[in-house]
């Protein structure tokens, strides 16, 4: 009977043991495939974290900085400032700097934002979207929505450039011609000759104004109808260049002469000079004008001059020769004359401003004035 129980026993324990695997089995096999779901879950869990595609976005445009990438792609306010500024301010902001980005808050509950830093400065945010994709098991998804460039401290210089010169003249600047669109203003200058007097009217002067110049012009030229340049003087308070007028040299080899000559009877005639009649000096006065009314007004009083034994003249020059319009030219001529009378000489200067205008003969005198000291 012991034997026959021994058996038994034997029997059950050989029954126990497959089966009591074979549980073990079965639940290590539904635990491994329990812990298989668990992390895909968390698999697809995590690569829906928003963090992956702010990595994704931070590596395109800052691992290395693309500034072409940058400036083409983000939004960001430029103010005045032009896309190779905006590189060199990039340029010195990012390189050489850590470049990292962290999540940040937004004002919209479906965005994201994450700060991008170069050290301690803001330079730019990468913001999120929420997407309407989901993932198999229902996770939300976020999406590239765009990238914001930060560039508030960006120094932008701009000058603004006055240039005056005469208004026929020929202004380049940095050997660019200025035209008509940069024309804002022209007056009459009245300063451009020392002692013209008040009530004369001026040289018409044009005033063109150059706004948001990124530098100073290196160089400012004025040229008259002849080709002859002027000099230019530059106001630094005003940031305003200034051309003056170029005296004329052809107009002074064709008329210096015959205006030298005009003063020089003019003086003489004034001293009763017997070679010197009034009519002589027809040849160089409009007869018609004020400025010949006051030679004659003026050789009423020839009576009361002295008889001088011989008139010479020195220091002669003719100069500032400028035309006003094509019908109208101004000269200036200097000279001293020489009074010879007894054995001693007595001097007498004569400086005049001319005006001569187009006539039936030719340019005669019709207006003058003396130079005020």
């Amino acid at each position: 009977m012991a034997r026959n129980k021994t058996d038994r026993g034997r029997r059950r324990i050989l029954r126990f043991y497959p089966v009591y695997f074979s549980a073990v089995g079965l639940t290590l096999l539904l635990l491994f495939a329990a812990l298989a779901v668990v992390r895909s879950r968390l698999r697809e869990y995590e690569n829906a974290q928003p963090k992956y595609v702010a990595q994704q976005a931070f590596e395109r445009y800052f691992a290395p900085a693309d500034y072409d990438l940058l400036l083409s792609e983000a939004r960001y306010e430029p103010g005045k400032a032009e896309e190779d500024e905006i590189k060199d301010y990039l340029a010195q902001t990012l390189e050489g700097r850590e470049l990292t980005y962290a999540e940040s808050s937004s004002d919209r509950q479906d965005e994201l934002k994450y700060l991008v830093k170069a050290g301690e400065k803001q330079v730019a945010a990468i913001a999120l979207r929420l997407s309407a994709q989901k993932t198999p098991h229902g996770y939300s998804t976020y999406e590239f929505a765009y990238l914001e460039l930060y560039l508030q401290d960006l120094q932008v210089v701009r000058y603004t450039v006055t240039v005056e010169a005469p208004v026929s003249y020929k202004v380049t600047v940095d050997g660019v011609p200025l035209s008509a669109d940069a024309l804002t203003d022209t007056y009459p200058r009245k300063d451009v000759r020392s002692g013209w007097p008040e009530d004369l009217e001026g040289v018409p002067y044009a005033v063109y104004t150059l706004e948001d110049l990124r530098q100073m012009p290196s160089k400012v030229s004025a040229v008259n109808q002849d080709g002859a340049a002027a000099q230019v003087a530059f106001t630094e308070e005003t940031c305003t260049y200034t051309a003056g007028l170029v005296w004329e040299e052809a107009l002074k080899e064709e008329y210096g002469e015959f205006v030298i000559q005009a003063m020089e009877k003019y003086a003489a005639y004034m001293q009763a000079a017997e070679n010197v009649s009034l009519s002589s000096l027809k040849k160089y006065f409009d007869p018609d004008s004020d400025a010949y009314a006051a030679v004659i007004a003026a050789g009423r009083d020839r009576w009361m001059v002295l008889d001088w034994t011989g008139i010479d003249f020195e220091d002669v020059e003719a100069g500032e020769f400028y035309t006003h319009s094509p019908d109208i030219f101004s000269c200036r001529v200097s000279l001293t004359q020489l009074l010879h009378r007894s054995g001693q000489d007595y001097s007498d200067t004569v400086d005049m401003y001319l005006f001569l205008h187009r006539t039936d003969q030719g340019y005669r005198i019709y207006d003058w004035f003396k130079v005020q000291d």
